[in-house]
């Protein structure tokens, strides 16, 4: 294990991708969060008090605006901009259940 961990690269911190992540409105920083978290538009939706319908709407939005043709393409740039550390929080301080 310690082998494995030693040859692993650290993740490398995209200063395009936090520069267009900076771009989003607050809302759509937030449904970005759910994503990267694992939510679905229904459990983001209900996070964030809003409709799952809603939600897609501003996923869609964030996807044309971040330029990514997928969802993974969109973690990737997002894990990139190093969201990961976010997303983590987020998910901590609401707790699915």
């Amino acid at each position: 294990m310690v082998e494995c961990a030693s040859t692993v690269r650290p993740p490398t911190h995209d200063e395009s991708a936090g520069a267009r992540i900076a771009r989003l409105t607050p809302r759509e920083r937030e449904v970005l969060v759910g994503l990267v978290a694992g939510g679905t538009n229904t459990s983001i939706g209900q996070r964030l008090g809003i409709s799952p319908r809603t939600v897609e709407l501003h996923r869609a939005q964030v996807m044309n605006r971040m330029n990514a043709s997928s969802l993974t393409e969109l973690l990737q740039i997002a894990l990139s901009a190093g969201m990961a550390q976010s997303a983590s929080t987020a998910r901590s301080k609401h707790p699915s259940g």
